[in-house]
C-alpha cells in the first residue's frame, strides 16, 4: 500500500519570461547597479537600458533572470574593486568620456552582413553620442570579457602616453602576421605557438588582431591561476611592455603596489 505524505508543503513559486519578467526583482537589480556605478565611477546598465546602446551591427538580446543579474553584479563588483582609486574615471578620460558605460546582457549577436562575427561574448563600441561603451554577456566568462574589453579603452590612453607598445610586432616570431580579420581568423590553423616554450599567443584568437592579443593577454593576466600562459619568454616581454604602458599612461611608475594585472610578471616593476 502507498504511505501517506508526510510533507504537506506546497512548493511553487513564479515562473518568468522575457515577455513577463518579473519587474520588482529587475528593479531591485537597476537600484544596485547605480549603487556599483556610483562606487566605481563607471555607468552599469541592465535589462532593457542595456540593449537600448546597441551599435549598428550587432544586436543585444537583453537578459531578465534575476538570480543571473544579481549574481554578476556581485562578480561585476569585485572585478572592478581590482583596480586603484580613478583608474576607471582615468581609463575614460583617455577615450574623451566622462565615464565607461557597461552594458550587461543575455545574449550578442553579429550581423554578418557587416563583417563581423555571428556572435561574441563581449564588445567594446562607441554609442551614437560617442561614449565609449562596453557590453558582455552574463555567462561564466563575463569576468574576462570584462577585462578584454575594458583593455580596449585602455589602449587608448596608453597609445597616446607611453611608447611602450610602439614596437609590439618585433615581439612576434620572425614571419609571423596578424590576420587583421576576424572572420579570416576562424580558420587559422594552429602553428605551435600557443602552448609550450615557444608560446607567443594566448590562442588562436590573438592573432587576428594586434590590440586582440594584447586585450588577451590584459584578460588572462587579471584572472587566477594562470600562470602556465606566461611561462614563456616572449608571453613574458608582452605582458611586461603592457604593464610599462599602464604604468606610464595612468601615472604609476613610483606606486609600490603591485597590480593585478602584474601578478604573473617575473620581473616585478616595483623598486625593491
Amino acid at each position: 500500500a502507498k504511505a501517506e505524505p508526510e510533507d504537506s508543503q506546497v512548493y511553487l513559486s513564479a515562473r518568468y519570461s522575457a515577455d513577463a519578467p518579473d519587474l520588482s526583482g529587475l528593479e531591485r537589480c537597476r537600484e544596485s547597479a547605480a549603487a556599483l556605478s556610483e562606487k566605481h565611477g563607471v555607468e552599469i546598465l541592465l535589462w532593457q537600458d542595456a540593449a537600448a546602446y546597441q551599435p549598428w551591427d550587432y544586436s543585444f538580446v537583453p537578459e531578465y533572470q534575476v538570480p543571473l543579474l544579481e549574481h554578476n553584479l556581485a562578480v561585476l563588483d569585485a572585478a572592478l574593486s581590482h583596480f586603484p582609486d580613478e583608474f576607471l574615471k582615468k581609463t575614460a578620460s583617455g577615450a574623451g568620456c566622462d565615464k565607461i558605460r557597461i552594458c550587461l546582457l543575455r545574449e550578442i549577436q553579429g550581423n554578418p552582413e557587416a563583417g563581423v562575427l555571428d556572435s561574441v561574448l563581449g564588445l567594446q563600441f562607441r554609442d551614437e553620442d560617442d561614449i565609449a561603451c562596453i557590453a558582455v554577456t552574463l555567462d561564466s566568462t563575463m569576468e574576462q570579457s570584462l577585462y578584454h574589453e575594458l583593455f580596449h579603452i585602455m589602449e587608448i590612453r596608453i597609445l597616446s602616453r607611453s611608447n611602450a607598445l610602439d614596437n609590439w610586432n618585433q615581439l612576434n616570431p620572425e614571419g609571423f602576421d596578424y590576420d587583421y580579420d576576424y572572420v579570416k581568423n576562424l580558420s587559422r590553423e594552429n602553428t605551435g605557438l600557443v602552448s609550450g616554450e615557444n608560446r607567443a599567443f594566448v590562442d588562436l584568437y590573438s592573432m587576428s588582431f594586434p590590440k586582440e592579443d594584447r586585450a588577451r593577454i590584459m584578460e588572462y593576466a587579471m584572472m587566477p591561476d594562470c600562470e602556465s600562459i606566461f611561462e614563456s619568454d616572449t608571453m613574458q616581454q608582452k605582458l611586461q611592455q603592457i604593464c610599462i604602458g599602464i604604468r606610464d599612461a595612468f601615472r604609476l611608475k613610483k606606486s609600490p603596489e603591485v597590480f593585478r594585472w602584474e601578478q604573473y610578471l617575473k620581473q616585478p616593476l616595483t623598486n625593491p
